[in-house]
């Protein structure tokens, strides 16, 4: 069964790029419930500040995880760790240190930028003591040995269960995905023979979200679809909402 997250805002789009993009903890709560009716599972939680850019913050982030459990209690909330070109490394780190949520997401690209690796080994460390789960999110196969190296060294250590999320199109020339990336994906994750991460989450950024992730669930992946990454339906029209955009997914893949 095909695991799908919704994304809803992300740290860059606005309410000039869509009206209901949810910016407010009150808007995401909304969101959430909508989307856990129409079928998501899990929640890529993304905070703003009243000027709507990207924040990150752990008493903000507090009163949003409580909110959320008492409205949607069965839907399962990632913290998404961004920097979004705002926050340095040691920043995002002190985040997830000061919050301790159950869950989040995390840039090896973004973590690189530590140079000292006793300091990334003490970082995951204490996110593995503190049981809590990391999505490792990779923009392309340099980031996936990248991570791998960082196994074999012995600076991350393997969980049981490794998750990783693949991200599609977002810096490519027109930040538009295309269904020809999923053959690359495939490609980097054979070349780890035998260890291919236990959970292979993909998002797909632009006009193409939706029969992205589609070929993605063909090939037994899990699907995160959302405004971050794109508004526009299989047929190419504007979507509602995010529950909308999720509905129009979940009819596409038979759920």
């Amino acid at each position: 069964m095909t695991y799908l997250m919704v994304a809803p805002n992300g740290a860059r789009k606005t309410k000039t790029d869509h009206p209901f993009l949810p910016v407010t903890s009150s808007e995401l709560v909304q969101t959430a419930l909508a989307c856990w009716q129409a079928g998501a599972q899990g929640l890529h939680a993304h905070i703003r500040n009243a000027d709507q850019s990207h924040l990150l913050d752990a008493g903000r982030y507090r009163e949003l995880l409580a909110l959320l459990k008492e409205i949607v209690p069965a839907l399962e909330i990632q913290v998404t760790t961004e920097a979004a070109g705002i926050y340095q490394a040691a920043e995002q780190r002190q985040l997830v240190l000061d919050l301790r949520p159950d869950w989040i997401s995390l840039s090896v690209r973004e973590m690189a930028r530590e140079p000292d690796l006793i300091v990334l080994q003490d970082f995951y460390a204490e996110l593995s003591q503190s049981q809590i789960c990391i999505q490792h999110i990779l923009y392309d196969a340099d980031d996936l040995r990248q991570f791998f190296g960082w196994i074999a060294q012995g600076v991350v250590a393997r969980p049981s269960s490794l998750s990783i999320l693949w991200v599609l199109g977002r810096y490519s020339t027109n930040g538009n995905s295309d269904s020809a990336e999923m053959n690359q994906v495939a490609a980097a994750l054979q070349a780890l023979g035998t260890d291919i991460p236990e959970q292979v989450m993909v998002c797909a950024f632009g006009l193409r979200q939706i029969p992205c992730l589609v070929e993605a669930a063909k090939c037994g992946w899990d699907c995160r679809v959302g405004f971050e990454n794109g508004w526009w339906k299989q047929d190419g029209s504007i979507a509602k909402d995010n529950a909308d955009l999720l509905r129009d997914l979940c009819d596409q893949l038979g759920l």
